[in-house]
């Protein structure tokens, strides 16, 4: 309902969510976001050929105005660490700019062979931040994390 307050999780398989749909689902509602965004498992692959393309996965996650391919020329290093770096600061600056979020986490899952996928957490108030501090404090066994 347009008065509560929601959690919109959204888990694509790789760069499937239209910025568009991040915009309807905020349009006149509170709602905190937890985007999984893929870049180590499609980023990372795949951003050579996205920059070949005009409407490419990239260019639709990221909105039509992001700017990437500025930022990417810039990108010195073009390490697997400095991508999956880059890329969801990117999408945090236009979540930012167009939705008006000023809080942001970030938590990097990974899997045996290291990084998959980052999980981004947008929210529009303070209190939405305190919330996921104190939920990732502690794994899913209910072991307490040291950092």
């Amino acid at each position: 309902p347009r008065g509560a307050l929601t959690l919109a999780f959204l888990d694509p398989e790789g760069l499937h969510v239209h910025f568009e749909t991040l915009k309807e689902l905020a349009s006149g509602r509170r709602v905190d976001f937890l985007l999984l965004f893929a870049d180590a498992i499609d980023v990372v692959r795949n951003v050579d050929q996205y920059e070949q393309e005009s409407d490419s996965n990239l260019d639709l996650m990221l909105g039509s105005d992001s700017g990437w391919r500025d930022d990417w020329a810039q990108l010195q290093n073009r390490s697997g660490a400095n991508v999956r770096s880059l890329f969801p600061k990117i999408y945090q600056r236009q979540i930012q700019r167009h939705l008006k979020y000023t809080g942001f986490r970030e938590k990097v899952i990974k899997g045996p062979q290291g990084p998959l996928y980052t999980l981004i957490y947008a929210s529009k108030h303070e209190l939405g931040l305190e919330f996921w501090d104190i939920i990732t404090k502690k794994d899913r066994a209910g072991q307490g994390e040291l950092f």
